[in-house]
């Protein structure tokens, strides 16, 4: 079953074979059990250049494709779930080609690629998804603005940071840092693993003191989203940022010759940490637009 993709109209893909949408085509005989999930989230081959072979589990996926590579790209392939595939479980690389797959190999003697269906690439791309959402939400429940103090500022490793960060939550960057240092050789120290994550969602769940991992990107915002921000270049920082701001520390990075403006937002995003800190981040993002 080939599927033209021509155009995008009210944001769905038109074919071809005369339907719009993810709808399977007249006369082909609906799968069962795994196959129909597979089916439900249309999985797509390209056939074309170096994409030959790679795999679209829906039909944004397919559009993103096309608009990224152009109209030589249009033509897809419906692809039948128990088709095979070779895929490497440990890093989900996967390949409809047994030539591609023989090239990773020589190219990497660690790979293991085992021979497997379509509908086992579905599964392992969910989990992988899930994984990393995992992984994110751990990330997002540290404080946004000490992070990016600390992974931007001072160039460490983010990982890294947010678990520092949320072992010495509330007790500022320096004991951040120290936490990092005193950990620093750990094996595994720049990495979310699975032993790690459940780890801290059993001591969120225990009372222990770990802290669920829930959102703190909200703290990374300068003023509420929802009121339009029609302040000028040059225009003063809003009061609620300038009631935040250290004075001692505002006279400090101000002597050092940034002007007003710079040296307060500089203070806010680093909560006060230190005259370092500032410094660090208006180096940092001396050419941002809204600077």
């Amino acid at each position: 079953l080939k599927h033209s993709v021509s155009s995008r109209r009210a944001g769905r893909l038109h074919h071809s074979g005369g339907f719009s949408g993810p709808i399977p085509a007249a006369g082909l005989t609906p799968p069962t059990g795994a196959a129909a999930m597979a089916l439900n989230i249309m999985i797509f081959k390209c056939s074309q250049g170096q994409c030959a072979g790679r795999l679209f589990f829906s039909m944004e996926e397919v559009q993103d494709h096309c608009e990224a590579f152009g109209a030589s790209h249009a033509n897809v392939e419906q692809v039948d779930p128990e088709s095979k595939v070779w895929v490497d479980p440990k890093t989900a690389r996967y390949t409809t080609k047994e030539q591609q797959k023989q090239r990773w190999e020589a190219a990497d003697p660690q790979a293991k690629f085992e021979e497997q269906t379509v509908t086992f690439v579905v599964e392992l791309t969910r989990k992988r998804k899930e994984e990393q959402k995992r992984r994110d939400k751990f990330v997002d429940s540290v404080d946004q603005k000490q992070l990016e103090t600390l992974a931007t500022g001072k160039m460490y490793n983010r990982i890294r940071v947010a678990k520092a960060l949320h072992f010495t939550r509330g007790q500022g960057l320096e004991a951040a840092e120290k936490w990092m240092a005193d950990h620093e050789g750990e094996v595994d120290l720049d990495k979310l693993t699975d032993e790690f994550l459940n780890a801290v969602a059993a001591g969120a769940a225990s009372g222990s003191g770990d802290v669920v991992m829930g959102d703190a990107s909200a703290d990374v915002e300068m003023l509420d989203p929802s009121v339009p921000d029609d302040r000028k270049v040059g225009d003063p920082n809003p009061s609620e940022v300038k009631e935040k701001i250290n004075q001692e520390l505002l006279k400090q990075v101000m002597e050092m010759g940034f002007d007003e403006l710079r040296s307060e937002k500089a203070l806010y995003k680093t909560d006060n940490a230190g005259l370092e800190y500032a410094v660090n981040w208006l180096a940092e993002h001396a050419e941002d637009a809204d600077i």
